[in-house]
This record gives structure tokens, sequence and C-alpha cells, in this order.
């Protein structure tokens, strides 16, 4: 397993805990961070919660929220949570990990790598750390839960990874 950064966004840390797996990917030996605005966010899992986790809650700097607030006005439709995300992961080289389209695009336009919740299930199947049919299980979970996930990609990874 590679030493790898990422920025993970709010929906990335919801799909994990409705699928019941929030606390693997520390096991990835990866480095995850969150912005406080995002960890101030999220009402449904205490920071402690998500530093036991694994994720380390980062303050931003007052030049990167200067800056948030003007890629507000460039960037409608997305939040300062979003955009926190981004630039955590842009100052950090850190590959962004959100499930938001609008994030997706506006990152790679600025060359920020991009991924979302299957990438990190991928890794945890491929790293051994979870078995496919767990990994199967947790994608039912999250699609159950109402966790919007890319329905033909979960299904190709349901086919092959479980029961």
């Amino acid at each position: 397993m590679k030493s790898l950064r990422c920025s993970v966004d709010a929906n990335c840390i919801f799909d994990l805990d409705a699928g019941g797996i929030l606390d693997c990917p520390s096991r990835l030996g990866y480095t995850f961070l969150m912005a406080n605005f995002i960890a101030h966010e999220i009402k449904t899992v205490s920071q402690e919660r998500l530093r036991r986790c694994g994720l380390e809650i980062v303050d931003l700097e007052p030049g990167q929220v200067s800056e948030i607030y003007e890629l507000l006005r460039r960037h409608r439709g997305l939040s300062h949570r979003d955009l926190s995300a981004f630039v955590l992961a842009r100052d950090s080289r850190s590959v962004l990990v959100t499930g938001d389209g609008r994030l997706r695009t506006m990152a790679e336009e600025n060359g920020v790598e991009c991924h979302g919740t299957l990438w990190i299930l991928d890794a945890l199947v491929d790293g051994g750390i979870l078995k496919g049919a767990r990994a199967a299980d947790a994608v039912r979970s999250m699609q159950a839960n109402g966790r919007w996930l890319p329905k033909a990609e979960c299904d190709t990874r349901i086919r092959v990874w479980g029961p």
C-alpha cells in the first residue's frame, strides 16, 4: 500500500458511514484530511469519531478562507464547504475524494486529481482490508440508505465482489 494524502468531503463520510465501513479507510495507510468547515457540517458523526476513524481535521489558514469566498463568486452551485475540500486538496497536494460532480469538474479543471467513494472501496478490496462480499454488502447498504452512487458502477462491483 502506498502513502497517499486524500482530502475528503462530507458526502464521502456519509457514504462510508451508511455502508458501515467508516473505520476501514484508515487501514489503507493513506492520510485522510478534512477541512474544519466540513467537519463542523457533519452532525451525524462526531468529530471525535471522525478522528478515531483516522481523519485529520485541518484548520484552514486565513488566506485560504479568503480564497474560498473569492471562489464562491466564480463557481455558483458550490458551497464554501465544497470549496474548502478543493483548496485543502490543492494546497496539501492531496487527492480530492468527493461525489459532487460540479466540485470534481472544477477541481479537475484546476489540476487536482479526484475520485469518489467507490475508489476508496476498490482500494479497500485491492488492499485485502475488505473481502469482496463485505464490500458488496457495504455498497448495498449505502444504496439502501439513500446514498447516491453511480448505479451501473455499483452493480458491476456487486456482481464482481459478492454473492
